[in-house]
C-alpha cells in the first residue's frame, strides 16, 4: 500500500528469536539464588541449553517472571517457584529486591 502511495519502502530485519548456541554449563556451577525469564520461549530455550542434566539445579532456584502465561509455563515445566513481578526490567529488578530483601528482614 505504501509503494502503491508512491512512498519508498526499505526493508530491515532487526529483530530475531533464536535459541542461544553458548554453552551455559557455568550458569549452574554456582547454584544461582534466582533466575529471570521475560519470555515463556525463553525459559524453554534455558531449560533445552541446560539439558537434563542441569534441569534440577534450574529448576530449584526461583525464577522471576513479568507475566502469568510466563508462571504457567513454568509450572507445567517443574519449576518450584515463579514470582510474578511487574512488567520490564524495572518491575523484575523490583520482584528481586522484594524477595530478596523480605529474605534478609526475617532473618
Amino acid at each position: 500500500t505504501l509503494k502503491a502511495r508512491g512512498a519508498t519502502v526499505e526493508y530491515a530485519a532487526c529483530y530475531r528469536r533464536s535459541k542461544p548456541q553458548q554453552d551455559i554449563a557455568a550458569l549452574l556451577e554456582g547454584a544461582p539464588d534466582a533466575l529471570t525469564v521475560t519470555s515463556s520461549e525463553g525459559l524453554r530455550n534455558l531449560a533445552a541449553m541446560v539439558g537434563a542434566a542441569g534441569e534440577a539445579a534450574l529448576k530449584a532456584a526461583p525464577l522471576f517472571v513479568a507475566h502469568q502465561r510466563i508462571a504457567e509455563e513454568a509450572r507445567q515445566m517443574g519449576f518450584a517457584e515463579a514470582v510474578i513481578t511487574a512488567p520490564g526490567d524495572d518491575g523484575l529488578l523490583a520482584g528481586l529486591e522484594a524477595y530478596f530483601g523480605a529474605m534478609e528482614t526475617d532473618r
